[in-house]
């Protein structure tokens, strides 16, 4: 009897010092200026403190209810994402992401699996938090477009630690199929189509298992959760250029759907990063400001002998701009002389496999 005794008390004081495992967080967002109630999973003693990375989003237990917190987030808050961790005086377990937004949200409401069946969503910009609750599961949604406008569907999730690998499906109201997406950045998709007709259409996702399986069918379960931002309006892709030097001002370019021709003027700055507001469903962006000279690419450098004169140190600003285009740059090294080139694009969101060689002037 004491033997059992030991070993009961030892499993219980193992429990009570380990670190809390949260598996997951829904919603994983919500819009600036709003108060939210949100829920974890996973294994925890009940409640738990939480830490957040900006002071505007206050995570606060309900405690007759476990699992549940109500979030507020301060209207000054920058939308983005944000990390939050969850820990106790055992230690802290491994950190959610959690999207501050502009839209209005819109959680989901089942049953929304039929494409005949779906759940309307009234206005956009809009962002849907939802889940694929069971294997199988299919969500479906409604709303109105105008000839000429160009619908933007952007899903977050496994980019905020989700593991799945979803898709989206465009159709009108007959059912016939618009457009399709399944990867855009990472596993998420995004989708963008340009409407031809005034009416309502049907955005249907679903998910894959992630890591995959040996089975094709959809998937599901508490902690397959999504959030779409839908937008018909300015969707903001990137800048151009992406960066600007210490100290200089500059004329950035916005690259999106539905901006048009739009350039803003960027103050000089000695800080980090440069927050640069944007009238549109994402962003803002954020600039990169560089120690360095930077320079933008000048076409035609296709060859060596129109290669841009370049003097480190130093960042390049430029494109590929169409297939079969390439980049030269000219520049004099020393003998002995160590030198480093790196090329950043896939890892800026950017769907470019590049390619860097060095020649001497002979070719």
């Amino acid at each position: 009897m004491r033997a059992l005794f030991a070993t009961l008390f030892v499993f219980v004081s193992f429990i009570h010092g380990a670190s809390p495992q949260v598996d997951w967080l829904f919603p994983i967002g919500a819009q600036r200026g709003s108060e939210a109630l949100a829920q974890i999973g996973g294994k925890y003693n009940w409640p738990l403190k939480v830490w957040s990375e900006s002071d505007g989003i206050k995570f606060l237990p309900e405690k007759e209810k476990k699992g549940f917190y109500r979030i507020n987030i301060e209207k000054s808050v920058t939308p983005g994402p944000y990390l939050i961790r969850f820990h106790d005086n055992n230690g802290s377990a491994q950190p959610r992401v959690f999207f501050v937004g502009k839209a209005v949200d819109v959680p989901e409401k089942e049953p929304n699996n039929e494409m005949f069946k779906p759940q309307v969503v009234t206005n956009l910009p809009a962002v849907i938090h939802g889940k694929f609750g069971k294997s199988g599961d299919v969500d479906s949604y409604q709303f109105s477009l105008k000839k000429g406008q160009t619908l933007v569907a952007h899903m977050d999730a496994y980019t905020a630690g989700v593991s799945m690998d979803a898709l989206m499906l465009l159709r009108d109201k007959r059912g016939v199929k618009l457009a399709f997406n399944h990867d855009a950045h990472s596993l998420d998709p995004r989708l963008i189509w340009r409407c031809s007709r005034d009416g309502d259409y049907v955005l249907q996702m679903a998910c894959f298992k992630f890591p995959a399986n040996s089975s094709s069918s959809f998937d599901g379960g508490a902690d397959r959760i999504y959030r779409v931002t839908l937008t018909n309006g300015p969707w903001v892709r990137h800048a151009w250029p992406g960066s600007l030097a210490k100290g200089e001002s500059a004329k950035i370019k916005l690259v999106g759907q539905n901006i048009g021709n739009h350039e803003v003027t960027v103050a000089a700055s000695k800080e980090e990063k440069v927050v640069l507001p944007v009238e549109a469903a994402n962003g803002p962006l954020r600039l990169s400001v560089l120690e360095q000279a930077q320079i933008i690419e000048k076409e035609p450098n296709d060859n060596n002998e129109t290669a841009n004169l370049i003097k480190f140190p130093v960042t390049v600003s430029a494109r590929i701009d169409k297939p079969g285009d390439m980049d030269c740059y000219a520049f004099e090294a020393r003998k002995g002389g160590k030198y480093r080139f790196d090329i950043d694009s896939f890892k800026d969101g950017f769907l470019l496999d590049s390619q860097l060689s060095l020649a001497d002037d002979s070719g």
